[in-house]
């Protein structure tokens, strides 16, 4: 096949080719807008050069054609335009003197008006600047009314005489200890009125000098301003001085908590409230304290140990009776009848004053040196600090007291750190010198036969149970360390895992690992406890030599020691629901976490200690059980060709078949608990049931190939049977191993186990089944 050329240049070729017009050469293709000469010849190149040229210079001729004839058909009226277009100059210029002077009358009238709107604006201006002087001057003769009024009110002007000053002073500070009672409550009520009306007008004041700050008649005056600041306060602190003497002197009536209430309000009414909490403080609460919190009362506590409650919990006591009663006319007015106002009595006078006199008298509270003492330091305090938080009325006064800088400060200045880490010390060092002692840390006790199930026995055990119970002591654990004796916990645990490993380590013989062979798993049965032997082992050959397989090991302790572990793992839950979890702080989002990590952990310990030590005493057990099946192999040996009579009973080794296991039961029946025994021997009839089984299928093989062989030889050939004798070598030996099978089935019924006939069991009488005829042979 030939080919002229690309394929796809010849699509491109034929989609671009268009159909042919009537005209081959069209006007309306050189006017349009996306007229392009290059795809105009491309779109035509079918037609050839020289049929193109020809064609444009047909349209070329058309063209010049068409022009001449539209010259000549508009060539009359082109020469017409010029004849009909006299006259027009001098229309043009009839209109041009109206149009001018139009123009100049306009430019007058705009000039003029602009004029008018240029007057206009300058006076609004004037009027605005008039205005806003007239509001500066009523502003200004407002400050002075103001600052006049609220002299007047506070007496406090030029023209005062001094001895009005005195007897206004002399008025204002009287007391309820004079003689005239009734000229008292008068000025006390007068007083009252006039510390409101001053307080509504200093208000005012304040307002409209914040509008003229800017003035300079207010810079002028500002010592007036700052002369009423100071005689409003000097004023409001006798008055709020005299109604806390009062309280002082014991006459909380009803005039002077009424005095309280005014003085209090106003300070409110002109934002002060620091300045009658300061007072407060200095006067009425500094004095009390000084007396309650000193280093006496604490250093009384070496003195006289013998006290029952701690002085610093009678310190604390005496400061929460104070709040509480004597306190509380004052917290009555501040937190009811001021509802709402920015009164924080509670904090800013008491709870400072108490942190300051604590840091400069008693600093010696935070010391974290004796745990003891530091414990109940702490706990006292917070107990205290608890009282105090529920005499607050309000959330919003809670949360101030929380975020204040004096209780950041306090709390800060325990040493809580410290503390843990002298606590980790007193309580981990005693645990560890015990449990690195290899004599101590498992001592048991001899005189002691019989010991309840959940009783922990070694002293290595008892000192890690202890060591929980401490941490989480009402006399040790601190609510803000939960997360450190938490983890304190955990690593206590996992200490304890590995000392018990260890101590499994110590009490069985490594050299015994070696002689562990796979898992039933690993031989034909999964699920099931490794055997010391394979189908492949010859009989003539032991795994392991006797000393490994008969290793002795401390039996009670053993036992004891997974008790322990045992119960160990209930302690500590029993602990962690009762005791951990109740102290754990409420606000803990991730609870399932710390009882799933607590959870891992003991199930690790039981994984890695209980179920070991339960795989190496059945599996020491099983294997010095299964040293008497080494004496099956003489079966064969004792029937073939020995003419021996059949066998009437079992193998004389085969009652002793469990022996070990009843042996190792009884000697330690009482550190036995929960029918742990039971699991054992479950696990021990397993092991050499399975054990057994494997002897004798390898040996009913080895027969049968003997016996194959013998036929072979003797074919052919016709021997008599030997009168009196039915059965032959191999029947009797199949006989001997029914009548050991049987006696072992009788051995099971003797161990009392929950499963008297277990499944490796049925499996070994399906193995002589076959030879059930034989007894009756």
């Amino acid at each position: 096949m030939f080919s002229f050329g690309d394929e796809d240049d010849d699509d491109t070729f034929i989609q671009s080719i268009q159909p042919l017009p009537k005209q081959t050469i069209e006007r309306a293709v050189f006017t349009a807008e996306d007229f392009d000469p290059d795809r105009f010849l491309s779109s035509r190149r079918h037609l050839g050069l020289e049929r193109l040229k020809m064609e444009l210079n047909s349209h070329l001729k058309s063209l010049k054609t068409e022009l001449v004839e539209l010259i000549n058909r508009d060539y009359q009226d082109f020469i017409n335009l010029s004849t009909n277009l006299k006259g027009v100059d001098k229309a043009i210029d009839t209109l041009q003197q109206p149009l001018i002077r139009m123009e100049v009358e306009v430019k007058d009238v705009r000039s003029h008006f602009q004029g008018v709107m240029d007057d206009l604006e300058g006076q609004l201006e004037h009027r605005a600047r008039v205005r806003e002087k007239k509001t500066c001057l009523k502003l200004l003769l407002n400050i002075h009314e103001s600052v006049s009024k609220v002299e007047d009110l506070l007496e406090i002007n030029a023209d005062i005489t001094k001895d009005s000053k005195s007897k206004a002073d002399l008025i204002l500070i009287s007391s309820p200890e004079n003689g005239s009672t009734t000229v008292e409550e008068e000025d006390g009520n007068s007083l009252g009125k006039q510390i409101d009306r001053v307080a509504v007008e200093y208000n005012q004041m304040q307002h409209l000098v914040g509008r003229g700050k800017h003035l300079s008649f207010v810079t002028e005056n500002e010592w007036r301003i700052t002369r009423i600041k100071d005689t409003l306060q000097q004023k409001l602190s006798k008055a709020l001085s005299v109604a806390i003497k009062n309280m002082n002197n014991g006459q909380t009536d009803k005039s002077t908590k009424q005095s309280m209430t005014q003085c209090l309000r106003t300070y409110a009414l002109v934002d002060q409230t620091h300045v009658a909490e300061k007072i407060i403080r200095e006067e009425f609460i500094r004095p009390f304290l000084d007396k309650t919190i000193t280093r006496q009362a604490i250093d009384s506590s070496r003195s006289t140990p013998t006290t029952q409650e701690q002085p610093l919990v009678m310190m604390y006591n005496k400061i929460l009776t104070f709040a509480t009663n004597d306190l509380r006319p004052i917290l009555d007015i501040t937190q009811r009848t001021l509802k709402g106002t920015n009164y924080e009595i509670l904090v800013n006078a008491l709870w400072v004053q108490i942190v300051e006199h604590i840091n400069k008298r008693c600093s010696t509270i935070y010391a974290a040196g004796q745990t003891e003492t530091c414990h109940k330091n702490y706990t006292s305090s917070i107990q205290f600090v608890a009282g105090l938080e529920n005499l607050f009325n309000s959330k919003k006064s809670l949360f101030y007291f929380r975020h204040h800088a004096s209780y950041a400060e306090f709390m800060k200045r325990w040493q809580l750190p410290v503390y843990f880490q002298l606590r980790f010390r007193e309580i981990v060092t005693a645990m560890e010198e015990l449990l690195i002692d290899p004599k101590k840390c498992i001592a048991l006790d001899t005189t002691k036969k019989s010991a309840k199930p959940a009783d922990i026995v070694l002293p290595g055990t008892k000192a890690v149970a202890q060591t929980i119970e401490k941490c989480w002591a009402d006399n040790v654990y601190l609510f803000v360390l939960s997360d450190r004796f938490w983890k304190l916990t955990l690593q206590i645990l996992c200490r304890y895992n590995l000392w018990a490993s260890n101590i499994i380590q110590q009490l069985f013989n490594t050299t015994t690992d070696s002689a562990s062979v796979s898992d039933r798993g690993q031989s034909g049965t999964p699920g099931t406890p490794g055997t010391p032997g394979t189908p492949g082992t010859p009989l003539g050959s032991s795994p392991t030599t006797a000393g490994d397989l008969t290793k002795p090991f401390d039996e009670a302790l053993v036992i004891v020691l997974s008790n322990d572990i045992k119960n160990m793992v209930t302690f500590t839950k029993r602990q962690m629901n009762d005791i951990i979890f109740p102290k754990l702080p409420n606000d803990i989002q991730d609870i399932s976490l710390l009882k799933e990590s607590m959870d891992e952990i003991l199930q690790n310990l039981e994984t890695s200690t209980i179920q070991d030590l339960d795989r190496r005493i059945t599996g020491t057990i099983s294997r010095r059980c299964m040293e008497s099946l080494q004496l099956v192999k003489g079966i064969i040996s004792h029937y073939r060709h020995t003419n021996k009579a059949p066998p009437t009973e079992s193998s004389y080794f085969i009652p002793n078949l469990f022996k070990p296991y009843v042996t190792f039961v009884e000697c330690n029946q009482h550190w036995i608990h929960d029918d742990k025994h039971k699991t054992w021997g479950t696990i021990v009839v397993d092991m050499v049931v399975f054990r057994y089984t494997l002897i004798i299928s390898e040996l009913l093989a080895i027969l049968k190939k003997q016996d194959d062989a013998l036929k072979k030889i003797k074919w052919g050939k016709k021997t008599e049977p030997v009168a009196g004798d039915t059965l032959s070598d191999s029947e009797k030996i199949q006989k001997q191993f029914l009548l050991d099978v049987r006696q072992i089935g009788a051995e099971l019924d003797a161990l009392d186990l929950d499963n008297r006939r277990p499944e490796c069991y049925v499996k070994l009488c399906q193995v002589v089944e076959p030879f059930e005829h034989l007894i009756s042979a």
